[in-house]
């Protein structure tokens, strides 16, 4: 879920007004004469991520009915078959992206638009990334911890998400993206994209560590 807000920005406070949420490189908007954006995402964990995106792009569904995938070769039903497992033992750099690799990232997305923003194991696209968002980004929730991200979201941007808090209790409807033949991924392929997705795990950290020292000053008020 990658997603930010857009407002106008003073000295004294951050005037909030349309909304737009879509995919995006962070970029600094003022350099490109625009009002400051109150920027704002969520994060989740990049091996959970990097398993989720790994199935979903094997849907078959979506190179029937997308109309980008289905006017592209369609892949072999190997390609479609072929488990996280297999595909990281046999060291795939689909699934096992090689360190110097160009492969989006999660950080890419706080990162921005250099080059050096996709590079795997680049410690200066993990530098920019956290610079970016401690210094832009109002809040960066953590989708394992959906009720504590909704509950500094409320706080920190309450024009938007006043009542945030209640989202759990919604009885509203909800899409989601969901692959029930997803198949179990083992520990030993976890740990193996845990290491190479090194960067993608600290900055993961350093955004709950973040999140929670923010609940933690609401929490002294």
């Amino acid at each position: 879920m990658l997603l930010f807000l857009l407002g106008t920005k003073n000295k004294t406070h951050i005037h909030l007004t349309p909304m737009t949420s879509r995919h995006l490189y962070f970029f600094n908007v003022t350099q490109h004469g625009f009002p400051a954006f109150a920027w704002m995402n969520f994060v989740r964990n990049p091996v959970s991520r990097f398993i989720s995106d790994f199935y979903y792009v094997r849907g078959r569904h979506r190179w029937i009915h997308n109309r980008v995938l289905k006017n592209q070769p369609r892949p072999s039903e190997l390609w479609f078959n072929m488990s996280l497992d297999t595909c990281v033992a046999e060291a795939n750099t689909e699934c096992l992206p090689a360190l110097g690799q160009d492969h989006e990232l999660q950080l890419t997305y706080f990162c921005g638009q250099h080059p050096h923003c996709r590079i795997v194991g680049d410690r200066g696209a993990l530098a920019r990334a956290k610079r970016h968002a401690e210094h832009y980004y109002s809040v960066v929730g953590i989708l394992e911890e959906m009720p504590l991200s909704l509950q500094v979201l409320q706080a920190y941007m309450p024009r938007f998400f006043t009542g945030a808090t209640q989202m759990n209790n919604s009885t509203g409807e909800i899409r989601r993206n969901v692959k029930h033949d997803k198949p179990e991924v083992s520990e030993t392929t976890k740990r193996a994209l845990e290491s190479r997705l090194k960067e993608d795990m600290e900055f993961y950290q350093f955004l709950k560590q973040r999140l929670h020292l923010q609940a933690e000053a609401l929490s002294e008020k």
